[in-house]
């Protein structure tokens, strides 16, 4: 961890060239003229210091640090708040430099350090604080609670929220307190559940009890009903029980919204048995369990999509008019396409694959579900963000499939500032040596050295360098694959750099193979019905079918889920942007009618997929703030991307 840099004052001189020389860690979304326009207003506030008093140049140096940060141009803001010795500035203006400091290393994925300088590990910032009005004590508060979450500490980050929450404007709360919700949802449930509740406040463990509502009852709706009306009949003066997180008000129409006669339809028979019956029985785990617990159960029926001499259309409008409320099927995507660019539905229809529409329209009445490895290249941007990083190489398959997830990561890394150095396709079958050195630039380096040797006639002593400027590689590969490249980019000198992946690079049928300790230390997203083997759905279909096939697991969970969002669809189509926690991820439904998934992270250790962190929902973006005033501090914004 890094500490505070007190650097004498006329060290800005050099700064303006420090501005324009550097690349931008978040460039503006906007054209590259507005970059420079920043960088220039920048540079002119610096230039005004320069000829200043003291006490006025590090007003202005603050106000450059804040237009850069406030523009994405965030390792620059930092250059210039280190050029500042803290101890001879005003107290407004120590203020504002915390402010800054802690902000832009949140945005740098450096959250610790922004942590020991709000918590007063650093300086005694509560005496500093302590004599500001309320809403500047706020912005300190807020910042402290986003530096927790980004660190991983949601418990506290929750806490922290609780805290000040009664400080807050009407709307404010209601904003915060879904924030100390999204926290308590992803803290990890043995910290909630051992929490000395004995000692907390009314408003930390009347929180506490609400969020275990739905942690100790995650996949079962009607059992989160049931716990949440007592939570409210025991909690009614509860803040929360006034303002109800919206997920859990959104529940509360459950019994106006559930179906009572679900139609199945799959392929159950010709090419895509296996895959269908995988779903199939994922579907009745689910099914069966929740009927087991007592819960109202609809009807079901299963169809065969792949009935000699009928089509699938017969066979979709057979299931429409014989009293179902819900269709959730078909798998096949020329099936799912057909529905896509019909005029209307009969009725709502939940896909299990994706299709598409000729005239780009949203055909309301399907909503499209399936495993899309987009959702995952997405996971891969957000956690690179999130972990600090700006600059990626892509290394992907060279065929059809590892361009898609290279296009697909490449435009949603580009869409939230980050920069793609550099990307190489390689061969499918063995010989990746010549992708990682062109991906590495490794025959640049080796150029150089023949080149020298060329010139003074004479051998000389070479070992070949690599590109320095990488942060992380994007690995979009298969299990096979990942087991070669990774130790071919240790043997290139890339083994300090950190490899993401998604869920493809693990196979839960090997997962005991020791060969897997080729994959350690690489990091990928992948559903929780894998890294969360012990859960009370998976064991149902264990003992339901204890044979089943290792290899289709994601596919048992995908059919699991589904069975869950036919519950949930209608009561999220009422509320949207909620997230409910499913089998294959976090899901919630997106205005084009997709559910859209987020998934946990792992990392390889000793050839085990070992759980850390839980889904990224959201990153943290400077220039928005709906809590405290403009200037202090710079707030959270959600990623749509």
């Amino acid at each position: 961890m890094r500490h505070f840099l007190h650097i004498a004052l006329p060290l800005l001189l050099a700064l303006p060239l420090l501005i324009n020389g550097c690349s931008s860690t978040l460039p503006p979304p906007d054209a590259p003229s507005q970059a420079q326009s920043i960088q220039d207003q920048a540079s002119r506030l610096l230039n005004e210091a320069r000829s200043s008093p003291p006490a006025l140049a590090e007003q202005y140096m603050l106000d450059a640090a804040e237009l850069l940060l406030h523009n994405w141009q965030v390792k620059e803001s930092l250059a210039i708040i280190n050029n500042l010795e803290r101890s001879s500035l005003s107290q407004v203006s120590q203020y504002r430099y915390l402010l800054l400091y802690s902000e832009a290393h949140i945005l740098l994925g450096n959250s610790e350090e922004a942590l020991a300088v709000l918590t007063g590990a650093y300086y005694n910032i509560s005496a500093l604080t302590s004599s500001l009005n309320i809403k500047k004590q706020l912005a300190v508060d807020q910042l402290r609670a986003r530096a927790y979450q980004a660190s991983g500490k949601h418990l506290e980050a929750a806490r922290e929220r609780i805290f000040f929450n009664a400080l807050l404007s009407q709307a404010d709360s209601r904003f915060n307190e879904e924030k100390i919700w999204s926290n308590l949802l992803s803290a990890p449930l043995a910290d909630i559940q051992s929490l000395p509740l004995q000692r907390a406040s009314f408003e930390l463990n009347g929180w506490v009890q609400l969020a275990l509502v739905s942690r100790e009852n995650t996949y079962d709706i009607d059992a989160q009903k049931r716990a949440l009306d007592y939570w409210l009949k025991t909690w009614p003066t509860h803040p929360a029980a006034k303002n109800l997180p919206l997920r859990l008000k959104a529940m509360s129409r459950l019994e106006e919204f559930r179906p009572q006669h679900i139609a199945l339809l799959l392929p159950l028979s010709k090419q895509l048995s296996g895959p269908a019956s995988a779903i199939r029985n994922g579907f009745l785990a689910n099914y069966y369990l929740s009927k087991s617990r007592g819960n109202p159960s609809p009807t079901l029926r299963i169809y065969n999509t792949e009935i000699p001499d009928k089509s699938f259309m017969d066979i979709y409008l057979e299931a429409s008019q014989s009293g179902a409320d819900l269709i959730v099927g078909p798998l096949k995507k020329a099936n799912v396409t057909e529905l896509t660019n019909m005029e209307t539905l009969p009725l709502k229809t939940l896909s299990l694959n994706y299709g598409s529409r000729t005239d780009g329209q949203i055909q309301e009445e399907l909503t499209q579900f399936g495993l899309s490895p987009e959702d995952e290249t997405r996971q891969i941007a957000l956690k690179a963000f999130s972990d600090g990083h700006d600059r990626a190489a892509i290394l992907y398959p060279d065929n059809q499939w590892g361009y898609r997830l290279a296009q697909s990561f490449n435009t949603q890394w580009q869409s939230i500032g980050g920069k793609i150095l550099t990307q190489e396709g390689f061969p499918v079958k063995n010989n990746y040596g010549p992708s990682l050195k062109a991906l590495l630039n490794i025959p640049q380096s080796e150029s150089r050295a023949n080149e020298l040797k060329r010139i003074l006639n004479e051998p000389i002593e070479f070992t070949a360098r690599r590109r320095k400027d990488i942060d992380f590689i994007a690995m979009l590969a298969l299990p096979n694959q990942a087991k070669q490249l990774k130790p071919g980019l240790a043997f290139y000198f890339a083994a300090d750099i950190p490899l993401y992946s998604t869920s493809h690079i693990f196979s839960p049928a090997n997962a005991r193979y020791k060969k897997n300790s080729d994959l350690d230390g690489i990091q990928f997203c992948d559903i929780p019905w894998i890294l969360e083997p012990k859960s009370v759905i998976r064991q149902s279909l264990n003992s339901a079918w204890n044979n089943h096939n290792k290899h289709l697991e994601r596919l048992y969970a995908l059919g699991a889920d589904a069975f869950h969002l036919a519950t949930w669809l209608p009561i999220m189509q009422t509320a949207p942007d909620i997230w409910i926690l499913g089998q294959t991820g976090s899901l919630r439904l997106l205005p084009d009618q997709q559910i859209e998934r987020s998934l946990p992270w792992a990392i390889m250790k000793n050839g085990q997929a070992s759980a850390t962190t839980p889904p990224i929902l959201e990153i943290q973006l400077p220039n928005e703030n709906p809590i405290a005033e403009k200037a202090e501090p710079f707030a959270e914004k959600r990623a749509e991307i």
